[in-house]
């Protein structure tokens, strides 16, 4: 298909030369006038930096910082810092509004080619007597603030906000924003969906840069490997601009770690509870410390959490049908008992250096894993047939879920996430640079995870008493319990017995170059950004599959079933209702066995599950441009176009299979291709009074 993109080129154009037309149609008029700045004013120009705080000196993220004679204003970073360029030479009043807060201004002499530097403290705009209201409502006003002055449409959460619920990672921080889902595994949210699109169709950054995804067959990145504890806020963006990835048709999620404070600050937390299926006391803490040096050039913050959490769950599965009647009936159905053990670790360190005012860099590194440890035992009614008189027949399946000794006899996953990046700002008059280089990594590894599975008697099914009148909850009672006893005479057939492993990596280089440069000052202020990003990502899937044989399958079922070797799974508060696992091999017995002993055991092999390995490589070149025009006091225009040029070389597997699906072979399959996508962007905000904010949007992004 082919398509036309003039139209974005035209687009810019036109939104470029609309402010000399307005320029010409205001002239004369002292209020509406437009300065045009070419290279003579560039260099009579002057810059403004600074820092707003609040009473207590911590950094206020969000506020609207300006020079209303000239139109002209910035809103804070998240360290609370804003930079002002490209003023004329004069004398100025420069003020900062906050949601919450006594507005504030100071006054300032602005001489050419002089970057002045400005502290803004602000105060709280209500006092009753002695009452003093912070944390939560603080939290709010600042989230609050941030989506007023942000030019999209976003949702932002404050740390002070997350920390009013026992909320363990990011991704349960964020069930809590509008407009967000989440995916849970095991009661913890896991992946987030913004505007009810696919997970891997959102883009997850870590202070704007992309984080990689230990998933090994999804782009997702997993919000549950990093704590609550570890960042400042989180900031969805449901609009994408043109200076940020085109990778986000769901949206945008940047994750804002600690900033280093302007005073030094020590804060510690814990907490510890209860988990009714585990048994077992689960606990969470975290220390962070922050301050300066140097007189205030250097700029520390270090923080570090951990959690271990021990919780499980009771699951029911049921897998429906329809007979020829249209009759509905169970056709498949499980119960399962999970125990779970998480653990996690999480550690960061921010460090900035202030040159001067005009010259700043950063580094910023975290570091996250988590420990999975998981047990399940399964029970499943297989090829369940109705009768006529209400009961049915089938037979069954007792699957165990284990690992090795080394992984607590658990089936252990280990995703690691690693991010360092190094940045800096630059004030050049009028001009404005960022840069950053940027590596990230993602893993996870699954050793020695085992399986075994015993089977009764395909051909002498057991018959059941079923009970569909509940369809939440169907009921299957065996008219003889006995056969339901794992024992050498009921199971007579080993299903499975196999072990694999698991290495799943994705490795990312990055960096980028901003420049934004303020074309005008005045009621019809524009501004022009553009800039360039490279990222080079490596991705790769290795699993090992072993399906395992006895030498002696007979005399091996036999010892599976020996009594040292069965757990009893039943728990007498079964949450998914009252239902009964049973006894299956114990997890340590199935950990301890020895596949490597050619006496006991042989080893194949699997090409099906092996066939989902593979390797990819893939380059990004991107280059964007952003015009912001102001019109007025109350409206604003921003356009904006992204070229994103891709080249990508991944090596996956063909899977063939005979016609009696004996022969298996897998062979692999190549392919390389490069892309370009261009990704028009308009976006619209209008304020037609202080407390009220319309925007609207047009925006073309990828998967």
């Amino acid at each position: 298909m082919r398509k036309n993109y003039t139209y974005p080129f035209v687009f810019l154009a036109l939104a470029a030369v609309a402010p000399l037309h307005l320029q010409a149609a205001a002239e004369g008029e002292a209020e509406t006038e437009v300065e045009l700045v070419d290279a003579e004013l560039a260099a009579a120009r002057g810059s403004l930096t600074g820092v707003v705080l609040d009473d207590a000196r911590h950094a206020v993220p969000g506020a609207v910082v300006y020079i209303r004679s000239l139109n002209l204003g910035v809103v804070s970073g998240t360290d609370g810092s804003f930079s002002l360029r490209g003023i004329p030479e004069g004398t100025y009043e420069v003020c900062v509004t906050y949601v919450g807060y006594d507005p504030i201004c100071q006054t300032y002499d602005v001489h050419k080619g002089e970057t002045i530097r400005c502290e803004f403290l602000l105060h709280e705009g209500v006092a009753i007597g002695n009452v003093v209201v912070s944390g939560i409502v603080e939290g709010q006003r600042r989230a609050l603030t941030l989506q007023k002055n942000n030019d999209g449409v976003s949702n932002i959460v404050a740390a002070d906000q997350m920390s009013r619920f026992a909320d363990a990672n990011i991704g349960d921080a964020m069930k809590r924003i509008p407009g967000i889902n989440v995916q849970y595994d095991q009661g913890e949210a896991r992946f987030g969906q913004v505007r009810g699109t696919s997970p891997d169709l959102t883009s997850v950054t870590l202070n704007g840069n992309r984080l990689p995804s230990a998933e090994g067959d999804s782009r997702a990145a997993q919000l549950d490997l990093i704590p609550t504890d570890m960042i400042q806020t989180i900031e969805v963006n449901k609009v994408v601009t043109a200076d940020m990835d085109g990778d986000a048709i769901g949206g945008a999620v940047n994750l804002v770690t600690k900033n280093s404070p302007y005073r030094q600050t020590l804060s510690a937390n814990a907490g510890a509870g209860y988990n009714p299926i585990s048994q077992r006391v689960t606990f969470n803490g975290s220390v962070s410390w922050g301050s300066r040096f140097f007189k205030d050039r250097l700029g520390v913050m270090a923080a570090v959490a951990y959690h271990n959490n021990p919780i499980g769950s009771d699951n029911i599965e049921a897998t429906w049908k329809e007979d020829d009647n249209g009759n509905a009936y169970v056709d498949e159905f499980e119960v399962r008992q999970y125990y779970v053990h998480r653990e996690r670790q999480s550690y960061s360190l921010s460090l900035d250096w202030k040159f001067n005012e005009n010259h700043k860099i950063e580094l910023r590194g975290m570091y996250n894993r988590r420990n999975d440890w998981e047990n399940r035992y399964r029970l499943t009614y297989k090829d369940i047939t109705p009768d006529a008189d209400g009961t049915a027949t089938a037979y069954l399946r007792r699957q165990t879920k284990g690992g090795a000794p080394d992984t607590k006899f658990a089936r252990l996953e280990r995703q690691q996430t690693a991010d360092i990046a190094l940045g800096g700002e630059h004030n050049l008059g009028w001009l404005g640079v960022e840069w950053g280089f940027d590596y990230a990594r993602a893993s996870e590894d699954r050793p020695n995870e085992r399986y075994i599975g015993l089977e009764s008697d395909e051909d002498n099914p057991i018959r059941f008493d079923v009970d569909l009148s509940d369809e939440r909850e169907p009921r299957f009672e065996p008219l003889d319990p006995s056969r339901m006893e794992l024992n050498a005479t009921n199971f007579i057939k080993l299903d499975e017995l196999t072990e694999s492993f698991s290495e799943i990596e994705e490795t990312e280089y990055k960096a980028h170059v901003d420049l934004r440069a303020r074309l005008f000052t005045g009621q019809f202020a524009g501004t022009l950004k553009a800039g360039y990003k490279f990222q080079d990502k490596d991705k790769s899937k290795y699993i090992t599959f072993y399906d395992v044989e006895p030498v002696d399958e007979e005399s091996f079922i036999r010892q599976a079933m020996a009594g040292g070797n069965i757990y009893d799974a039943t728990r007498r508060n079964f949450y998914a209702g009252d239902y009964t696992a049973g006894d299956f091999v114990n997890k340590k017995y199935l950990s301890r066995l020895d596949f490597n002993d050619a006496s006991q055991f042989s080893l194949s092999r699997n090409p099906m599950e092996e066939a989902e390995n593979y390797e990819g490589h893939e380059s990004i070149h991107a280059a964007y441009l952003r015009y912001d025009q102001q019109f007025g006091n109350r409206l604003k225009l921003i356009a904006g176009l992204r070229l994103e040029h891709t080249l990508f070389d991944y090596t996956g597997h063909a899977l063939n299979v005979d016609a009696e699906e004996e022969n298996i072979t897998s062979t692999p399959v190549s392919r390389k291709t490069t892309y370009d996508n261009w990704l028009p962007s308009v976006l619209l905000k209008y304020e037609p009074m202080d407390n009220m904010v319309l925007r609207a949007s047009f925006t073309t992004t990828l998967a």
